[in-house]
């Protein structure tokens, strides 16, 4: 079991996608035994292990965490290549990094063109933070606008949170 994980994890899949290709794989070879089965931790561990698996095996890969200067780089690699790519449509990505936080706004071209199409996005955004914070305090944030339709989105915005000030990107909309 602990090869087959490490295997997984090796191709790619997150810990949690690798525990649950790894239940699918149960499920089908046990059948209506799956529950009893599943229940044994030596044969379908938690996802807490699987994390510490993962962590034991990358950690010097990705000891840095999220904010190494490396990663950093080849973060504004793809954002350059993003904004290249986009720029007739309208996406644009800005990164910087402030006080040793990386901050990261993201308009794709489809948030571009709510700025074009839809008033409400030069009259009124707000924020949804609904979203959860992530092992390296990450937290993901959209401004959005009203429509008929319901919300818009017209910002993606990234943030690391293990320092208490609030910083800002901005990638200059349309």
């Amino acid at each position: 079991m602990h090869n087959k994980l490490l295997e997984l994890l090796c191709q790619g899949h997150s810990p949690t996608t690798t525990l649950l290709a790894h239940q699918t794989d149960l499920m089908l070879e046990h059948g209506d035994h799956y529950a009893i089965v599943s229940a044994n931790k030596s044969v379908c561990p938690d996802v807490q292990y699987v994390f510490r698996m993962y962590y034991h095996a990358f950690k010097e890969q990705y000891s840095g965490g999220s904010n190494t200067a490396s990663v950093f780089s080849d973060l504004l690699k793809k954002a350059q290549e993003f904004n290249d790519s986009n720029s007739t449509a309208g996406g644009r990505i800005a990164a910087e990094m402030i006080d040793g936080d990386a901050v990261v706004a993201i308009c794709t071209p489809l948030m571009a063109r709510a700025h074009q199409q839809t008033p409400e996005a030069g009259k009124l955004v707000f924020l949804d933070s609904s979203g959860n914070i992530d092992r390296h305090c990450n937290r993901v944030f959209l401004l959005m606008t009203h429509s008929n339709a319901g919300g818009i989105s017209t910002w993606y915005w990234h943030h690391d949170f293990r320092t208490s000030t609030m910083h800002h990107c901005h990638a200059g909309a349309s």
